[in-house]
């Protein structure tokens, strides 16, 4: 991103048996000890750079612009996974990234089929009337409305593997958005929505500091710049991708033709 650390400084304090591996504070990101280790050990640098970047791409979406409310949590966990996402790919390789995109798709697959199923990452009953997009089909907010809504209304109503679910699926949606709009204008949003937090710290206003607040009309926004640069309008991720739940389910047939030695005929076979 173009857009400059938000802080003056940046600290990284590693303790003994920290709670997780990684918390991140405002200039500051509490790490576990185990990350630490010897220049002879070369997995466990791999594995200490990803930790430490997804910690300090925290720093800008829930540190800096801190979470509107918690229903608002799939789009902090998207665009931080998304931006460790951008490092991975430029330090590690296209082909690790690759096989973390399909890591985390087979982790949102196997919570859909195995348990319950993922509710929507957001509901409209959490949505301020503001906040409804006017181009966002009725079908999509009633099926939301009528969803229940214990993912959105606190974080001690989500369990753990809940969570780990939703953040992997709000990232992919995130990834989804990319590759509809590009990258370069995603990233455009988002330094957009860093502008306008430095600009309402510096300001009186108080109607203007709801831009330090991270919510989910910031999706809305990417709607807004990408009708006005794309020749083709996009589909409406918000309603599409955080207001639906479930996932794609895909049947495939193989047939293979051969011949058979005996009767020097040729077969079908069907799998």
């Amino acid at each position: 991103m173009s857009c400059h650390f938000p802080y003056s400084n940046y600290k990284q304090v590693f303790v003994d048996y920290s709670f997780e591996e990684t918390s991140a504070y405002a200039t500051l990101a509490i790490c576990s000890t185990n990350l630490l280790h010897s220049s002879r050990m070369i997995d466990q640098t791999f594995h200490t750079r990803k930790t430490l970047a997804l910690a300090l791409a925290r720093q800008f979406f829930g540190c800096y612009l801190s979470l509107h409310m918690w229903s608002d949590s799939w789009l902090q966990a998207g665009i931080t996974v998304y931006l460790y996402g951008l490092y991975m790919k430029k330090t590690f390789g296209n082909n690790e990234y690759r096989n973390w995109i399909r890591e985390e798709m087979k982790k949102v697959c196997e919570y859909e089929i195995g348990g319950s199923g993922l509710l929507p990452l957001h509901n409209k009953s959490s949505l301020s009337p503001e906040e409804i997009s006017s181009d966002t089909d009725s079908e999509t907010l009633t099926t939301a409305c009528h969803q229940p809504s214990f993912l959105h209304m606190h974080p001690h109503l989500t369990s753990c593997k809940q969570l780990k679910a939703m953040c992997s699926k709000a990232h992919l949606v995130m990834r989804l958005i990319e590759m509809r709009i590009g990258q370069e204008p995603l990233l455009q949003v988002y330094n957009k929505l860093l502008s306008l937090a430095k600009s309402a710290v510096k300001s009186k206003d108080i109607n203007s500091w709801r831009n330090m607040l991270l919510s989910t009309t910031g999706v809305s926004r990417i709607n807004t710049y990408t009708r006005n640069t794309c020749k083709t309008p996009p589909m409406n991720a918000s309603s599409r991708f955080s207001r639906r739940g479930s996932h794609g389910n895909t049947n495939a047939r193989s047939l293979f033709h051969f011949l058979c030695k005996a009767t020097k005929r040729y077969q079908c076979l069907d799998l």
